[in-house]
C-alpha cells in the first residue's frame, strides 16, 4: 500500500477526510511537484482510486462524493473542486464507470463556484497569483478544458 493510501486510510480512521482532501492538516499535505496548491489532488484522488481497487468498497466514493459537496461551501473548495472533478471525469473515462452522480456534482461545483466568484476573482493565492482575475482565472482556463475534453457542459453563468 502506498503512503498516500496509508494517509487516505488514517483520515477515514479520524474522521478527518476534509482535512485530506483539502491538504488542511499539514500531517496529510501532499506536494504537487507542478503547481503551487494546498495539496496535490492527483495524488489525492489517486488514494482513492487504489482504495477501490484494492478493497472493492464502493462507499469510498459515497465519501468523495459528500467530500466534493463539503468543499462547495468556501471558496477554496470551491476552487479545488473543479480539480477533483477533473480528476474524476479521467478516471470515468477510463474505467467505462459511473461511481458518482455526476450531474448533482456539477450542479454542486457551479453552484459554489457562481456563490464565490467575486472571492475567487480577488484571490492571487496559490496558482491564482498566475493570472489577472485570480483563482476565477483558473476555474474559467480549467472548466474550457474539461467542457471540451468530455463533452460536458459546466455553466459558470456569467464567467465562460
Amino acid at each position: 500500500m502506498s503512503g498516500k493510501s496509508q494517509l487516505l486510510n488514517e483520515a477515514i480512521a479520524n474522521n478527518e477526510l476534509s482535512e485530506f482532501i483539502m491538504g488542511s492538516n499539514k500531517k496529510y499535505y501532499l506536494v504537487c511537484q507542478y503547481a503551487d496548491m494546498p495539496t496535490d489532488p492527483d495524488q489525492v484522488f489517486d488514494s482513492f482510486k487504489e482504495y477501490y481497487q484494492r478493497t472493492n468498497d464502493g462507499s469510498i466514493w459515497v465519501s468523495f462524493e459528500n467530500e466534493i459537496v463539503n468543499l462547495n461551501t468556501t471558496s477554496d473548495g470551491a476552487w479545488f473542486s473543479i480539480y477533483y472533478l477533473s480528476m474524476y471525469l479521467s478516471y470515468r473515462k477510463y474505467t467505462g464507470k459511473e461511481f458518482i452522480n455526476l450531474k448533482s456534482i456539477i450542479k454542486v461545483i457551479e453552484n459554489g463556484l457562481d456563490k464565490f466568484k467575486t472571492e475567487l476573482e480577488k484571490d492571487k493565492k496559490w496558482v491564482g497569483n498566475d493570472f489577472e482575475n485570480g483563482l476565477w482565472g483558473d476555474v474559467v482556463r480549467l472548466v474550457n478544458i474539461l467542457n471540451m475534453k468530455f463533452e460536458i457542459n459546466i455553466n459558470l453563468h456569467n464567467g465562460v
